[in-house]
């Protein structure tokens, strides 16, 4: 049998075509599980949950192998590997998701993901889909209201991470009032919880420090919610876990912040002046007291400083100070305090002085310098 070779003369307006159609094709090669049909054969859920996937125009956006990693979390104790994975680009495609599950005859399970870092799995969906906040981005800082009621805010996506809503703050010489102290976590994730620091003895969990969310809720709407507005909706899902709706945006309260930071570490080998000292700070006056204050326990023989910011171990502290203790365990005051370059004189200078660090009943070891990016953070993702 043989072939003969026909020349075939192509119209150069089809050209643009032609390349965009082998662009789509090559991208279609590289990532094949993004795109979907009715007839996905790796999609594991039902034959009609996977038409009604393949009916909401959310090409290249669900992925259907590769679902194991949306099976982790922090705790690792659950792994519950999900049927799809979902990358919504806006609240929209969310909304699709929610409708789907919520109209669905066979008990359809959805869950959002953030960054991963709760203990009991409560972002896994066995057989389900779970929806992976972060590629959910935007944030923007903008004031709140008018005149002398205006506040500063920063309204980020939901699975955007609170160092990257930092950074864009910072530009404005601002950040927000409560924070974690591990910043690779996700908007969305932390105000389902509580977002709890040092911080909070002041300004309260990042929940409380919320003007206003973008949420989808179970029945697949888009609700703008406030203290003023569904009030009830929004305290439901402030610290809710996740269960009365997704949070897709959320406008943060900010405050401007002077760009130098006196970092104190306080030992003690005394329960009982530890735990005074922390009440005595925490009630003190905003001018005379400092702006981050947690407690902590350095056990015996351990890396205590998770954060490697100053390497050592209780030894280590034993050998460049004198505490006349064979306790196991010392107890630590993480303090900070934050001020202007024309203010660093009186920082801890005297009573008199209107901003210095309150003196503390202990051994102290200071730092000018707090590196809010800690070069282990790799170590703690999932």
């Amino acid at each position: 049998m043989t072939s003969r070779r026909t020349s075939t003369t192509i119209p150069s307006a089809c050209l643009p075509c032609i390349l965009l159609g082998l662009c789509l094709l090559s991208f279609m090669r590289s990532f094949p599980d993004f795109i979907v049909t009715a007839a996905t054969p790796s999609c594991s859920l039902s034959k009609e949950n996977c038409r009604e996937l393949a009916a909401l125009n959310l090409n290249l956006n669900i992925s259907f192998s590769n679902t194991a990693k949306a099976s982790q979390d922090f705790g690792h104790m659950y792994h519950d590997r999900p049927s799809a994975i979902i990358y919504p680009s806006s609240a929209q495609d969310i909304v699709a998701i929610v409708k789907l599950a919520y109209f669905s005859p066979n008990n359809l399970t959805i869950a959002a993901k953030g960054a991963g870092h709760s203990i009991y799995g409560q972002a896994q969906a066995l057989h389900g889909i779970v929806i992976e906040m972060s590629s959910l981005k935007g944030i923007e800082v903008g004031v709140h209201g008018f005149g002398e009621a205006a506040v500063p805010f920063v309204e980020a996506s939901g699975g955007e991470l609170w160092i990257d809503v930092v950074k864009e703050a910072l530009k404005k010489g601002m950040a927000p009032r409560s924070l974690t102290d591990y910043l690779y976590l996700s908007v969305g994730g932390t105000l389902s919880n509580a977002g709890v620091s040092g911080q909070a003895f002041r300004y309260g969990p990042q929940i409380s420090n919320v003007l206003e969310l973008e949420v989808v809720t179970g029945k697949g709407e888009i609700v703008i919610c406030s203290k003023h507005q569904h009030a009830d909706l929004f305290y439901s899902v402030l610290g809710g876990l996740g269960q009365f709706a997704i949070i897709t945006k959320a406008k943060i309260r900010l405050h401007h912040v002077p760009p130098k930071v006196k970092w104190v570490r306080a030992y003690y080998s005394d329960f009982s002046a530890f735990t005074k000292d922390q009440e005595m700070l925490i009630s003190q006056g905003r001018e005379n007291s400092f702006d981050y204050i947690e407690g902590s326990v350095l056990v015996k023989g351990k890396d205590v400083n998770s954060w490697k910011m100053e390497s050592h171990t209780l030894e280590d502290v034993n050998s460049n100070v004198t505490i006349e203790s064979d306790a196991p365990v010392l107890y630590c005051l993480e303090l900070t305090k934050a001020y202007f370059e024309r203010e660093s004189n009186l920082i801890g200078k005297g009573p008199r002085q209107r901003k210095r660090s309150p003196k503390v009943r202990s051994l102290v070891h200071s730092s000018p310098v707090v590196e809010p990016i800690h070069s282990q953070e790799p170590d703690y993702r999932v």
